[in-house]
């Protein structure tokens, strides 16, 4: 793969640290009214952001236009301090991840992901399941959250279960058994903010996996099944 970074000034990362092996690095610093020319100009395979300030007048609007540009290139930005608000604007500009740190092993990974996409290693025959309520307390929440426990514990399965319930969504407490601030309470909750650019950037967002602790739990209301009905 060709590994392009570009920044306002030198990353200081060592290629060891990178473990290339058969990829290449190329690192580019310039301004961000020239990242979109430079960039599109060398056909990467996959680019790192790093260094820009997320303040920056421009930066959103060029980083979008950097995507467009580059469809099937990920582009990975590098932001130790990412609020809410920030992350919402970088997966609507089509960023594939974000990451806080420069560290050898998150480095790595993100060059393993997309090297096996690249190779067509993952190849993805993904189906959407959708639980609409008529009202709040009907079980749509507890059917969803244990028939994703139950996908997920079949080999070879990955889910994301994500709740647009905006902002009353609970689908959390019943993988965790706590209720905690959700970062969706920061989202628009006109429907015309889910964009299908920020879902699919938000479903690409490197998550921990964390199959192997999570356990269907039941519904506090009762379910019986009657034919007759």
């Amino acid at each position: 793969m060709n590994i392009y970074t570009y920044s306002p000034k030198p990353w200081e990362v060592s290629d060891t640290k990178l473990e290339l092996g058969q990829h290449q690095i190329v690192r580019l610093v310039g301004e961000l009214g020239v990242m979109v020319r430079q960039l599109t100009a060398k056909k990467p395979d996959l680019v790192f952001l790093v260094g820009f300030e997320p303040t920056e007048p421009l930066y959103i609007q060029e980083l979008e236009k950097l995507c467009l540009a580059l469809p099937q290139a990920p582009i990975v930005a590098l932001h130790p301090q990412t609020e809410p608000e920030l992350l919402l604007s970088l997966m609507r500009a089509g960023v594939r991840e974000v990451i806080v740190d420069s560290n050898a092993e998150t480095l790595q990974q993100v060059i393993k992901r997309v090297h096996l996409r690249a190779k067509g290693a993952i190849i993805s025959h993904g189906r959407v399941f959708g639980f609409v309520s008529s009202k709040g307390g009907d079980g749509s929440s507890c059917i969803a959250a244990n028939l994703a426990v139950a996908l997920s514990q079949e080999s070879g399965i990955r889910v994301l279960a994500v709740d647009i319930s905006l902002p009353f969504g609970d689908l959390d407490m019943y993988f965790t058994g706590d209720t905690h601030p959700r970062i969706w309470l920061t989202f628009p909750v006109n429907p015309t903010g889910l964009t299908s650019r920020f879902l699919t950037a938000w479903c690409s967002t490197s998550v921990p996996h964390s199959t192997s602790s999570l356990h269907p739990r039941h519904s506090k209301k009762s379910f019986i099944s009657n034919p007759s009905v």
